[in-house]
């Protein structure tokens, strides 16, 4: 009885981390779903990432396309499965860090997305950085003042 209680232990662990290999984690995809519905509802000329990310983070980061993982570990400071790289120029690539956790990774087309954040390598959420709003066709942009 022991040995099946065991086993399904261990199979249900194994499901557990191949999913979350496969398929990123849950809750990155749930603080990404909840980003994308606080930003397409913002209606101001300007807001302050603090005010629309719904989920805790230190800093978020955005890359030059093409940056490899590596290069994208060595900056942040650890690995994370949840580190994309964008494939081309027009991608929007950021990635809100907790501590040595990622919260949010957004890697896509921002035709996808209905969204697009513009800042410079970093933004600390103890800055409390000012970006302006553009909202033109459905895709709101922040770009950072």
């Amino acid at each position: 009885m022991k040995k099946r209680i065991l086993l399904a232990f261990f199979t249900i662990a194994v499901i557990l981390i191949v999913g979350q290999r496969m398929f990123g984690s849950p809750l990155v995809k749930y603080n990404n779903y909840h980003l994308k519905q606080n930003i397409q509802t913002i209606s101001a000329s300007e807001v302050t990432l603090n005010a629309v990310v719904p989920f805790e983070w230190d800093t978020v980061y955005t890359f030059p396309p093409y940056t490899s993982k590596a290069k994208i570990e060595k900056i942040i400071g650890f690995e994370s499965d949840e580190i994309k790289t964008s494939v081309n120029e027009e991608m929007v690539q950021l990635l809100f860090v907790k501590g040595n956790t990622v919260t949010g990774s957004i890697c896509d087309y921002p035709k996808n997305l209905g969204f697009s954040i513009e800042f410079k390598d970093k933004v600390k959420f103890k800055d409390n950085t000012v970006f302006e709003v553009h909202i033109e066709d459905g895709m709101t942009s922040l770009i950072e003042k």
